[in-house]
């Protein structure tokens, strides 16, 4: 008979066990069908996208590769547009085409996403890309607008992300603002930091 193991098991011997386990590898195998269904769904939503950008003449492989920090694209707005406007997504395709579309020559989306951000479900993709648009398109007459957005809990965690564009555009009334958030049990670390007075 062998004795009971005694002491903390080591790392090649779980592993072992795990690779002869049938349920464990079961559930690995699960996970990876999952996995390639999810981006199998996503390269498919992204296609007519491309497709679009391709004919306007720019050669991009993957929608995640368009880099607005290195080139700007404006010739791809009005195709983003379009596809963040029209058709069924997901709420990750739409976040996408929202954080591609938060450039500075197109401050006239903040009505729209605004309203958009107002709408989408607290915590998804859409929510933080929208988030991320608002951040960059905000001016000084979007204050009031920001605050109200960073108020209301129904927006969701998202809302961190705006903490920082209410100081850039309000400043020392931005961090007044924020300094009513310090005990708020989600947005309270992120608003103590962003509300500190400028030394």
């Amino acid at each position: 008979m062998t004795p009971p193991r005694r002491g903390p098991i080591k790392a090649d011997e779980l592993l072992a066990q795990l690779a002869n386990d049938p349920e464990y590898q079961a559930r690995i195998a699960e996970r990876d069908r999952r996995i390639e269904q999810a981006a199998a769904r996503r390269t498919a939503e992204a296609q007519p996208v491309l497709d679009d950008l391709h004919s306007a003449g720019i050669e991009i492989k993957s929608l995640w590769l368009l880099d607005w920090a290195r080139r700007p694209y404006p010739e791809a707005l009005p195709i983003l547009f379009k596809h963040f406007r029209g058709g069924e997504r997901s709420d990750e395709i739409l976040g996408l085409l929202a954080r591609l579309l938060k450039q500075p020559y197109s401050p006239e989306l903040w009505v729209e996403f605004r309203d958009r951000y107002k709408a989408a479900p607290p915590g998804s993709q859409l929510s933080e890309g929208l988030a991320e648009a608002l951040d960059k398109l905000a001016k000084k007459a979007h204050f009031e607008d920001l605050k109200s957005l960073i108020a209301d809990p129904a927006n969701g965690p998202s809302r961190i992300l705006l903490l920082g564009t209410a100081v850039r555009v309000g400043r020392d009334e931005g961090r007044a603002f924020l300094a009513g958030f310090r005990d708020d049990p989600v947005l309270g670390k992120e608003a103590t930091l962003r509300s500190r007075p400028r030394k």
